[in-house]
């Protein structure tokens, strides 16, 4: 009883800790700007770009908008932890600070609220994923519990489905064609330095390792105390997989993109060359200032900056391109990519005012932060495309 109360209490100071950095890497997005400036997100962007075989234009035009309304139960949220749709068009909020996930329709009309705080069927404790399948399955992942919260296409409880007990943590979760969960993880052994992306049945008995990377420091080392801790420029696994299976990776100390197939094999790899960026001592600054807050000055001083910046920050697939964010430009609260085809042929930089977080239905889903009042907007994107 003993043992299992202390490695609770390891677990819950790890996820604590971890709840706080997740947030401080999402604020820095605009860490110089916090304040929402209408003006500085346009309603029409284009890509235009003569760069491929063929010249390609992409308008993405912004449709809908749901601002939360704080005077509203319904449809007020602390502050997103994640947006996704159904095949209907129906998108979903999920709210870690209410432990719940709200829907709404197509329109942006509020339709209902599942899960609430608790262990019990259909609640969480610490909501931080969530999937949906092709078949509308809601996947919450609560990470206190290590444990999937499964709903129904109707937000009906279905089942829970509990993460395998060698996993100190959940790093990222995609679901396959065929319900079957693609979980990008830390296993316990390894010292915190192996991150491994696995396929595991609906019942997460595991089915086959896709990806496995030793040599990345995920979270925290103990070696007789804490003597490192990660931080937004701390070289780590990027990774996004597209609706054809297909695998998209990168440990991002450098600018190399392992491109798998299904089955974790290496189809090819994308890279390009590119000028490194020395990390400021303004910025260094800023990291400490922050995690000041969290951390003794005695643990502040061994944090460990590399000497660049990474040359990856996100990757994602929309409508068969794959965006590589490289930057964020903080004066403009703009983001810096590199856009290729799912071929790995080059296309073009591109400049957006968002990051597409979520395709489906020919719509790009994002999260807009506010951080002066810790919520954020969710805004839609149609695309159009001419080549």
């Amino acid at each position: 009883m003993l043992r299992w109360t202390i490695k609770r209490q390891l677990l819950l100071w790890f996820l604590g800790c971890y709840f706080f950095l997740f947030f401080f890497k999402f604020s820095n997005l605009f860490a110089e700007n916090n304040e929402r400036k209408e003006n500085n997100f346009q309603n029409t962007q284009e890509i235009i770009s003569k760069n491929s075989n063929n010249s390609i234009k992409i308008r993405f035009i912004k449709d809908l908008l749901i601002k939360p309304d704080e005077n509203s139960e319904k449809t007020a949220f602390h502050f997103p932890g994640g947006v996704e749709a159904d095949s209907k068009g129906n998108i979903y909020v999920l709210d870690p600070y209410n432990f719940r996930v709200q829907i709404f329709t197509s329109r942006g009309d509020y339709l209902k609220t599942i899960g609430r705080r608790g262990q019990g069927p259909g609640e969480f404790e610490l909501p931080l994923y969530i999937n949906i399948d092709t078949l509308d399955n809601i996947y919450v992942f609560d990470m206190l519990r290590k444990t999937w919260v499964v709903f129904t296409s109707g937000g009906i409880f279905y089942k829970n489905i509990r993460a395998d007990k060698n996993i100190i943590r959940v790093e990222k979760i995609c679901i396959d064609s065929n319900q079957n969960i693609i979980c990008g993880y830390v296993p316990i052994e390894g010292n915190f330095e192996v991150y491994k992306i696995s396929r595991f049945d609906e019942k997460f008995n595991l089915l086959e390792d896709l990806y496995e990377k030793e040599g990345v420091l995920s979270f925290m080392r103990l070696q007789g105390g804490i003597n490192i801790i990660p931080h937004r420029y701390t070289p780590k696994i990027i990774w996004t997989m597209g609706d054809d299976g297909i695998i998209y990776v990168s440990f991002n100390k450098t600018y190399e993109i392992e491109v798998l197939s299904g089955n974790g094999e290496l189809i090819h790899k994308i890279t390009r060359k590119i000028q490194p960026e020395k990390i400021t001592q303004k910025e260094k600054n800023e990291v400490i200032g922050k995690l000041r807050q969290r951390f003794s000055n005695d643990i502040i001083k061994q944090i460990d900056f590399p000497k660049m910046k990474p040359p990856i920050w996100h990757l994602y697939i929309v409508d068969n391109y794959l965006y590589v964010q490289k930057k964020i430009l903080r004066k403009k609260n703009k983001f810096l990519f590199d856009m290729f085809e799912k071929t790995g042929r080059y296309v073009d930089e591109v400049i957006l005012d968002f990051q597409p977080m979520v395709y489906k239905n020919n719509f790009i889903y994002t999260i807009r932060p506010d951080f002066e009042n810790l919520t954020a907007d969710v805004i839609r994107y149609k695309i159009e495309k001419n080549s």
